[in-house]
Parts: C-alpha cells; sequence; structure tokens
C-alpha cells in the first residue's frame, strides 16, 4: 500500500516559499516542521502570505519549530509563539504543545513547540 501511495504522489522541491507555485485555496492541510527556522526576518511576511494564499476555507496548518527569540548566526531564526500566533493572524492559534529540545549541533538549548492553526 505504501509503494502504491509514494508512486502515484509526486515529490516537489522548491527553493523558495516566496511564491508557492499553486492556484490560491487549494490545501487543507498545510505541515511546516523546522522550515520557518530557515526563513530569514526580511522574508517571513511574504512567506507566511503565501501560506495563508494558498490555504484553503477548512484549512488546517501544523508548524513545528525551535522558539525562542534569539537569532544566532547560524542562519537559524528562532521566534516566540506569540510572533507565530501573529504571523499567522488570519487563522485561529487552536492549540500548542511546547517540550525542551535537548541541545543542539551547536550546543544551543532551545524550546520546541507544535503549534496548531485553524
Amino acid at each position: 500500500m505504501v509503494e502504491r501511495s509514494s508512486q502515484s504522489t509526486p515529490f516537489h522541491r522548491y527553493e523558495s516559499l516566496e511564491a508557492i507555485p499553486y492556484e490560491g485555496s487549494i490545501f487543507d492541510l498545510i505541515v511546516s516542521f523546522g522550515v520557518l527556522t530557515q526563513v530569514p526576518n526580511e522574508q517571513l511576511d511574504q512567506v507566511a502570505e503565501e501560506i495563508e494564499r494558498v490555504a484553503s476555507d477548512i484549512r488546517k496548518l501544523f508548524i513545528a519549530e525551535k522558539i525562542g527569540a534569539v537569532e544566532d548566526t547560524n542562519r537559524v531564526y528562532t521566534r516566540s509563539i506569540s510572533e507565530y500566533h501573529s504571523l499567522f493572524s488570519s487563522f485561529d492559534l487552536v492549540e500548542t504543545i511546547e517540550r525542551p529540545l535537548d541541545q543542539d549541533y551547536w550546543g544551543e538549548d532551545f524550546r520546541y513547540a507544535l503549534m496548531c492553526f485553524r
């Protein structure tokens, strides 16, 4: 079953989220796992607008990211839950699960959050 499913589901890779190549209101579920911490602050609003544009009316958005208020030198842009809530203000934040994260590759201590928006 998994093999058949993987054959019928194409894999797409895009270098930028600033212009998602799909028509608007097409996706019922959007999952971002560790993606938004790679987006610089100056591009974040445009990326959020694109995510909102392609989300359908019955949308669900799951975001799993390192959280915090530190912009480190390793191109990881951590943000707080309230910043993500403000960023996706057209969605309702319905659930948040926070967990401590062991030290990362660079020895930094972070927390991790799974945020569910509708």
